[in-house]
């Protein structure tokens, strides 16, 4: 039997009684999903909340900027959702487009708000794109522990990438971001073809000397690999910072060229989490806050999604999504406040087994 499932009341009644939108049911599309109750909320109850239930899932793939943090604060009750979460049995793992942290810096950020992660638990999309290139060019038969990759990124991007093996060419912080045609035609003519890859992350040093250099790279049929797609990603201030989609979109625009995204929601970043997963997929969750990314990557992989509305994607985005889904990958199975609010029918099953 298939389910309907409903925008979340707390924070779409607002949005209804201003805007004017219906609270339109979105049926779960899996029958695998039939198990999956909608809770209802006690302070309305004539809407319902599109929660999963609890005996519904037994691992998560959780995103986490706009999930459990923004910036460096912590989304309320982020990590106490997470902590019951594991004490109800849920397994979970984190899968981050955050190219600028290292799994070290994210498992430190989770120990200092409250929750025990061990290093194979996270998985950033720094990780997944340096082992993609090397297997790339490894299966060309180029790639050796000499072979040099241009990169537009930053220290946990230059980290992944030597731990693999390559050597690391980028543009320092020192030189002069600006570049002439004078300057750019000589130094074309004595550029390196031994790069073989540029790699794209976040690069807050982000100028036209790097676009032009690394366009310059592209030029020479070298393998053109990005972290992750994000245009922008919401700070706590409610305003977007640019992410690197907007530096990759500089680039192909140059080249002519077209980027390999390794992070979410590409099939590549999907085949190397389902191989790390130690729990059946048809019982696994993804969490994030993101439709093009976090829910796309969740259809992607043939799991249940749940949107939460404390990152990128407001409640009118929601309500457009279901009303009229252009790209049903981009269609949650759930949509819940916050992470607390998702993890509610756990906490609730928890204590009555107390």
């Amino acid at each position: 039997m298939i389910q309907s499932v409903f925008l979340s009341a707390v924070f779409l009644l607002s949005y209804q009684n201003v805007h004017g939108f219906s609270m339109i049911p979105h049926p779960v599309r899996s029958n695998r999903l039939s198990t999956l109750r909608a809770t209802t909320i006690s302070s309305t109850p004539s809407i319902q909340s599109s929660l999963p239930g609890d005996n519904s899932y037994d691992g998560i793939i959780c995103d986490m900027d706009g999930v459990l943090w923004l910036g460096n604060e912590e989304i309320h009750n982020s990590i106490a959702a997470l902590n019951a979460l594991r004490n109800g049995g849920k397994s979970i793992c984190f899968v981050t487009n955050n190219s600028a942290k290292t799994k070290v810096d994210i498992q430190n950020k989770l120990k200092a708000l409250g929750y025990e992660a061990t290093l194979t638990d996270i998985i950033t999309s720094s990780s997944v794109t340096a082992e993609y290139v090397r297997d790339q060019l490894k299966s060309k038969m180029i790639a050796s522990s000499k072979t040099k990759v241009f990169m537009i990124g930053n220290p946990a991007l230059e980290y992944e990438l030597e731990r693999v093996g390559f050597e690391v060419l980028k543009i320092s912080e020192h030189e002069n971001p600006e570049i002439e045609e004078d300057e750019f035609s000589e130094i074309s003519q004595d550029v390196s073809k031994d790069v073989k890859a540029v790699v794209v992350g976040i690069d807050y040093a982000f100028n036209y000397r790097k676009l032009a250099i690394g366009s310059m790279y592209l030029g020479h049929d070298s393998l053109f690999a990005a972290t992750n797609p994000d245009a922008a990603n919401k700070v706590a201030s409610g305003s977007l910072l640019p992410e690197p989609g907007a530096l990759i979109a500089a680039l192909e625009t140059v080249s002519g060229r077209k980027v390999t995204v390794c992070g979410k929601p590409s099939d590549i970043v999907v085949q190397y989490v389902l191989a790390h997963l130690n729990c059946d997929v048809s019982r696994v969750m993804m969490v994030g806050d993101r439709l093009d990314t976090d829910i796309a990557f969740g259809n992607k992989a043939g799991v249940a999604s749940c949107l939460v509305l404390t990152g990128c994607t407001s409640a009118e985005e929601v309500a457009a999504q279901l009303a009229n889904p252009v790209d049903v990958n981009k269609t949650p199975s759930f949509v819940a406040k916050d992470l607390w609010d998702m993890a509610s029918p756990v906490v609730a099953a928890t204590a009555n087994k107390k």
